[in-house]
């Protein structure tokens, strides 16, 4: 059971793991889906400028 474990969460030898971090994108113009974050955080009374990767807040959000 232990081996069937590790073999799941480990990559197969022809596909070594990725330390590079794909960023999630939303929309036609592919804003960061951490704009969203921000700006639905900022909406819900939280203080915050950015959220993780973000690069601003979506502009003409309406929630």
């Amino acid at each position: 059971m232990q081996q069937e474990i590790a073999n799941s969460l480990s990559p197969p030898p022809e596909k070594p793991a990725s330390v590079e971090k794909e960023l999630p994108n939303m929309g036609k113009d592919q804003q960061p889906l951490c704009n969203l974050y921000t700006s639905t955080l900022q909406h819900g009374g939280v203080e915050i400028d950015r959220f993780s990767t973000a690069t601003g807040t979506l502009e003409g959000a309406a929630f």
